[in-house]
This record gives structure tokens, sequence and C-alpha cells, in this order.
């Protein structure tokens, strides 16, 4: 193993900035100790792994034979630090999987087979709104019929019958988007 620098140092020594360095400390993708050191050797197969394989073949030297060698001993040396990054390629393909899954959940929603969640919660909202109001207009509605009723039987039936009729009222409602 490597002796351990600081990640402001070894962002000097890769000429790129402190930021950028310890974004992918936060992220993951560089391991640290406990002390937030850094083992020069996996990051820097971990930046090979990271840059764009298009920019990696115009700085290719006149040996492409070296190139090859260096870039297949630090994926080697990426794959023994155990850090898991997946390659170019592989996030591209992600991408492209999400792109996709995005454009198909577009035109679901578009042909009417999906529907927004916000406006299935307000549509709810307002049927359930409907048929408290509903429910509570029933004793003043019904409060001079009953007070002259003296039957249980027939005040039972009675009241029923206008509980039915305000639900059914309310579903007419509902269904017609009133």
């Amino acid at each position: 193993m490597a002796e351990l620098i600081t990640q402001a140092e070894y962002a000097r020594r890769r000429d790129v900035s402190r930021q950028y360095i310890h974004r992918l400390v936060t992220q993951g993708k560089i391991p640290t100790d406990e002390l937030k050191r850094i083992d020069p050797e996996i990051a820097d197969a971990v930046l090979a792994q990271l840059s764009d394989p298009a920019r990696r073949l115009n700085d290719m030297s006149e040996d492409p034979d070296s190139m090859a060698a260096e870039n297949d001993d630090q994926g080697a040396a990426a794959e023994q630090s155990g850090n898991g990054h997946t390659s170019f390629a592989k996030f591209r393909s992600a991408r492209e999987a999400y792109q996709a899954k995005l454009a198909q959940l577009d035109y679901e929603e578009r042909a009417g087979k999906l529907v927004r969640k916000d406006e299935i919660d307000r549509e709810a909202f307002e049927a359930a709104r409907l048929i408290r109001d509903r429910f509570l207009a029933l004793p003043q509605e019904l409060g001079g019929t009953l007070v002259g009723m003296t039957d249980e039987k027939e005040i039972i039936q009675y009241l029923r019958a206008k509980i039915r009729d305000a639900l059914m009222d309310v579903s007419n409602d509902v269904s017609l988007g009133t």
C-alpha cells in the first residue's frame, strides 16, 4: 500500500481542484482512511475509470501497446481496491435505460394508461368533501319530518332511504365530475 496523502495534496499532484477530489470522496468513489487521507494508487485507478474513454484516445502516446498495458494495470488496481465502480459504458447504458423508462412512462400517461398521483389525491379529497357535506346537511333536511314520526321501524326505513339517496346523489356527482 502506498503512502496515504491528504485530499488537497492529491488534487495538487493530479492538477485538479480540491473540490473535485472532495466530491469524489463524499460520493464514495475514492476510499479514504479515518483521517480522510487517500491512497494515490487507488485514487489514480478510480480517476482513470471515471474519465471519458474518448479523451483517453486523444491522449494516447505513440505506443498504443504500452498505453493499453497501463490501462489494464489501472483497471486491475481499481478492481483490487474493491471500490465497485463501473465503466463509462455501463454508466451510459444505465442512463439510456433510464431515458427509455421515462419515455415509456410519458407515452403511457399520454395514452391514458397512467394518471398523476396529485390529480387522484385532489379528486379523492373533493369526493370525500362532497360526502361529508351531504351527510352534514341531512339533519337539517330531515329534522322536521322525523319530529312527526313515532314508529321506530318507520323512522329507520325513512333514514335508510334518505341515506341511500344521499349516497346515490354523491355517486352521480362524483362520476359526472361535478
